[in-house]
């Protein structure tokens, strides 16, 4: 994913003076403005819609690209799978994947806990040490994708 914050940053740093316009589309935006189908969920989500569509380059559809592909994944189903058959090398392999998937759509804090699960297994490797957090995380992970599905479904406008 690429940081708008951060490429600017770095354009600023080595651009030429002459060529930097004095504001640019990114501090033009003033703080709180949300993207139509944000405006209609409440804020006490776990993704942050709008840090996952500034990672996505501030392109709603290809934001809405990202968000689809990560619902249709089944990630959940397939780390329950691989959990129950304790096949923790690839449950291991899952969620570190879903770590990834859940920063990039913005979902930061939920994707902490998948990182503090693969730190489990990665420790641990036992069905008992997971267990508490596996439960307790697909249940999160599961809420997350009813909220992108929400989201989804609200019109772009």
């Amino acid at each position: 994913p690429i940081s708008l914050p951060k490429l600017e940053e770095m354009l600023l740093k080595y651009l030429p003076k002459e060529l930097i316009e004095k504001e640019s589309p990114q501090q033009a935006m003033t703080a709180g403005e949300t993207g139509p189908a944000e405006s209609r969920i409440t804020k006490n989500n776990y993704v942050d819609w709008e840090k996952g569509r500034e990672l996505c380059m501030d392109d709603e559809d290809f934001f809405r690209e990202i968000l689809e592909t990560f619902v249709e994944s089944g990630a959940d189903q397939e780390l329950e799978r691989y959990f129950e058959t304790s096949d923790f090398e690839n449950y291991r392999i899952k969620v570190h994947a879903v770590k990834t998937n859940l920063a990039n759509i913005g979902a930061s804090e939920v994707s902490e806990m998948a990182k503090q699960l693969e730190l489990t297994i990665k420790t641990e490797n036992n069905a008992v040490c997971v267990q508490e957090q596996h439960s307790e995380f697909i249940a999160v992970f599961r809420q997350v994708v009813d909220e992108v599905k929400t989201y989804l479904s609200s019109p772009k406008d």
